[in-house]
């Protein structure tokens, strides 16, 4: 499918009630904007509607960023186009920080202004990350250990918190019974679809529509699973 428009970015965001403290997967992640609208709106997200929140200014933006933000994507140009908008929006944030401190010395004031997010465009296959991630998942349940010297494709991922996805269902299919895996193996573990969900018995515990555009009359449906889904199924 085409990316997502902000609006509906900013409502899956909202149902898995992100904060500064997750780690955010975007799986067909694109050209990124769901890992960039994640990571400058995080902690902002669940008090503000879209339209205020994309009113605030930069450094309002900025220094209250957080969390990391991992894109997977298996196409050349989009991870390309990716790496660019990162680098892209790390400058904007490297100016808005020096102007922030700059205001901040001439105030005699000392604010936080906190790091930049971690933002990690990642070109790989779905399954493989997936695979990496089960196995990640099962050697921190037993023993924590490290994994650098594991021969899986990515063995030093961070486990994540959040999944977002917007794949065809032919897409989720092929890649939902490692999902239904992580939600057993990760205790916190959100999973949001925009538009297609898991097929079977596996299901959502809030489902929502949301506004695809400000002047769109089409809604976007949007599911929310967590561990709760697979108590369901039983």
């Amino acid at each position: 499918p085409c990316g997502a428009s902000i609006s509906v970015i900013h409502s899956m965001l909202r149902l898995a009630e992100l904060s500064s403290e997750d780690v955010l997967y975007d799986l067909g992640c694109g050209d990124g904007r769901v890992c960039l609208e994640a990571a400058y709106y995080s902690s902002t997200i669940n008090d503000l509607k879209p339209p205020d929140v994309r009113g605030l200014s930069d450094a309002e933006i900025f220094s209250k960023s957080g969390g990391k933000f991992v894109g997977v994507e298996i196409e050349s140009d989009l991870i390309e186009r990716f790496h660019f908008l990162v680098k892209e929006s790390q400058e904007r944030w490297l100016d808005t920080k020096q102007l922030r401190q700059g205001v901040d010395s001439e105030e005699n004031e000392t604010k936080h202004v906190s790091a930049a997010p971690v933002i990690e465009p990642l070109h790989g296959d779905l399954r493989d990350v997936l695979d990496s991630l089960l196995f990640i998942a099962a050697g921190h349940e037993k023993d924590g250990k490290d994994n650098s010297d594991a021969t899986i494709p990515f063995p030093n991922l961070s486990l994540p918190t959040v999944i977002c996805m917007y794949l065809l269902p032919e897409a989720i299919e092929l890649i939902q019974s490692r999902l239904v895996r992580l939600l057993t193996c990760i205790p916190n573990l959100r999973i949001v679809c925009n538009s297609w969900g898991f097929k079977g018995n596996v299901e959502p515990v809030k489902i929502i529509e949301a506004a695809d555009g400000e002047m769109c009359a089409t809604l976007a449906t949007i599911r929310l699973y967590t561990r709760k889904s697979l108590l369901k199924t039983n």
